[in-house]
């Protein structure tokens, strides 16, 4: 798939998110399985757009799969659970928060990122972003200082995802 996705984007270095250099924007988090999660979201409508609950009460009683993320995965910091649907095919906007955010890609995606160093007298040049292709099934946490927006599409399902942060963030 990245080789296809590589085809169609010939401007663009995009990189297996396994890739060394991106330890500067994040991680992988190896064996993340949430099958009842990825249910739910699967049954969630796909909007033309995009739809985003950055904490949805249905995810955060999910039992095993909610302890494994707010043990294990989160840290016992206390944290939401919440899920994205869309369409994103191009970056139009950046944030951070100040605390990780971990991601399960349900589909395959890019993801473009930089760091907040990257930003210089208040403006980001975005020919620094780099731009990492996750597999549908990869569990992702992007660092506090990683500079991102929705994943990007990749296919013609859309972009779904289950996203965790600290709780209260954007909300």
């Amino acid at each position: 798939m990245i080789e296809e996705i590589r085809k169609k984007n010939e401007k663009y270095d995009i990189q297996p998110v396994e890739n060394e250099s991106f330890s500067k924007y994040g991680r992988v988090i190896e064996e993340v399985s949430l099958p009842e999660m990825e249910k739910f979201v699967r049954s969630t409508d796909m909007p033309e757009t995009e739809f985003y609950d950055p904490c949805t009460e249905v995810l955060m009683s999910m039992g095993k799969e909610t302890d494994l993320i707010q043990n294990h995965i989160y840290g016992q910091i206390p944290c939401q659970i919440g899920y994205y649907n869309g369409r994103c095919d191009r970056l139009n906007a950046v944030e951070y928060h100040k605390c990780s955010e971990v991601l399960v890609l349900l589909e395959d995606a890019v993801l473009i990122v930089a760091t907040i160093t990257d930003i210089k007298d208040e403006m980001l040049d975005t020919a620094k972003m780099k731009y990492f292709y996750v597999q549908k099934g990869t569990c992702v946490e992007l660092y506090a200082t990683t500079l991102h927006w929705a994943p990007c599409a990749v296919g013609a399902e859309g972009v779904r995802q289950i996203v965790i942060q600290a709780k209260g963030t954007n909300t």
